[in-house]
């Protein structure tokens, strides 16, 4: 090519004229001859900057405030472009323009019952089961879980009330058990006697009683077993806490405390990890505690 290869030049306003002193940091992608006389100006929508005007906001700021706007936006993840524009009618900013960002939820979802005061999210209160009682044992829920058996029939009508002794006479022991009292005294009327043994019919059970060993006091005796190897296990008094709910409500009716009578030693003993054993509640004394809730 005549003359050599153009000149490249470093990159200049577009509408700079060649030699006229730089008018701005106004970047371009174009490197290249000039034309002489400059580049005629863009036409408008095609993105690029503006020239400066007399008097308005200059190309450098407005520049500046668009890259600023665009690193925010980027810093706080928004997926948006604000677009700064100038209005070719006006020598100024439009004063009424305010930037807006977008906004983002600060407080986390909340779950009823358990985002409450209490931190443990426990229900507060006894509840409801949603089932019947079917098994004698699931009266012990009444006890230790503090539910209620809303389908049971209710501490109400003619006596008498049939009634669920539930024991725990050891301390190293999970549940409870359920304990008929069989010797009723003085009258062998079976609705009398159904109602303080109610193992076969725990669905028409009222009251349910729940006794825990709290403490222990003097040896009593000795008791021998020979089954399943000899061994010696000493017998200690012990003290109970009764405490008497409806099992249709969990509402308590009644609490004593009962030192057991019964001194004689078990035909059956279920060992864990205390290898003693403690004096029980005859079923005289579950009788006098009692009878004024199942036989009146």
């Amino acid at each position: 090519m005549p003359g050599g290869p153009p000149p490249i030049v470093p990159p200049l306003n577009p509408w700079q004229a060649p030699g006229a002193p730089a008018a701005g940091p106004f970047p371009t992608s174009y490197q290249g001859p000039v034309p002489p006389g400059g580049f005629p100006p863009p036409a408008p929508g095609m993105g690029w900057p503006q020239p400066p005007k007399k008097g308005g906001v200059s190309g450098g700021l407005i520049a500046a405030i668009a890259v600023f706007a665009v690193v925010l936006l980027g810093c706080i993840g928004a997926v948006g472009v604000s677009v700064l524009r100038s209005d070719d009618s006006s020598s100024s900013a439009d004063p009424a323009y305010q930037p807006t960002f977008p906004r983002f939820p600060t407080d986390e979802p909340t779950i009823p019952g358990l985002d409450d005061d209490d931190s443990s999210g426990a229900l507060a209160g006894p509840q409801a089961s949603p089932d019947g009682v079917k098994d004698i044992n699931d009266l012990d829920n009444v006890c230790d879980q503090e539910m209620y058996f809303p389908q049971s029939p209710k501490y109400q009508g003619k006596a008498p009330h049939p009634i669920a002794i539930m024991l725990k006479d050891r301390k190293d022991m999970d549940s409870r058990i359920p304990a008929s009292v069989y010797d009723v005294g003085y009258s062998s009327a079976k609705s009398r006697t159904d109602a303080w043994n109610v193992y076969f019919h725990p669905t028409k059970v009222q009251l349910t009683a729940c006794v825990d060993l709290v403490s222990s006091g003097a040896k009593v005796k000795t008791c021998k077993f020979d089954d399943p190897k000899p061994d010696s296990l000493p017998l200690k008094v012990g003290t109970y806490q009764l405490t008497l709910f409806e099992t249709a409500t969990r509402k308590q009716l009644f609490t004593k405390k009962i030192t057991g009578d019964d001194r004689s030693c078990p035909t059956v003993v279920l060992l864990g990890s205390d290898h003693n054993l403690y004096t029980s509640i005859s079923d005289r004394a579950y009788v006098a505690a009692l009878k004024k809730f199942v036989e009146k």
